[in-house]
């Protein structure tokens, strides 16, 4: 079996496959592909539809998800998530502002993966500590953690 043959960048005189440089023009040889980052690009695609399967995309809109007890304290309504890493709450405020739910969802999933940012569940019950905009800052009545997550 021969060598494979192919056309050369240049000037299209075919050239073996193996060819650092292309004998009629001097052109470099064909381009290898570099197969890890084929693998990298093909993982990353991965993550990136675990991340959106994994995480409810509503979990921005928490004004649905809150309901008062008492002055301080709130029970979760249904599961939202909370941050407290800089990145992941810029994140928040532009799925909120620009409704940029695609940039979120990955954002907010490594931070669920690396611990900066937690999920809440139905039934916690949470303090509301501070409000800044279109965020909360919240901790679980029995952690002293705080996270911020959507206000309304």
């Amino acid at each position: 079996m021969g060598v494979k043959l192919v056309a050369c960048k240049e000037c299209d005189h075919q050239i073996s496959k193996r060819a650092k440089a292309c004998p009629n023009c001097g052109g470099k040889g064909p381009a290898k592909k570099n197969a890890f980052l084929d693998v990298i690009l093909g993982l990353f695609c991965v993550y990136v539809l675990a991340m959106y399967v994994m995480i409810d995309p509503d979990a921005y809109d928490f004004a649905r998800k809150l309901m008062r007890v008492d002055e301080k304290q709130w029970v979760i309504k249904d599961s939202t998530i909370g941050c407290s890493d800089p990145i992941s709450i810029q994140a928040m405020k532009n799925a909120v502002i620009y409704k940029d739910i695609p940039t979120y969802l990955p954002v907010i999933l490594e931070g669920v993966f690396n611990g900066t940012c937690v999920q809440f569940k139905q039934g916690d019950k949470v303090i509301i500590s501070e409000s800044e905009g279109a965020l909360i800052r919240i901790h679980r009545e029995t952690d002293s953690n705080e996270f911020w997550t959507v206000k309304d």
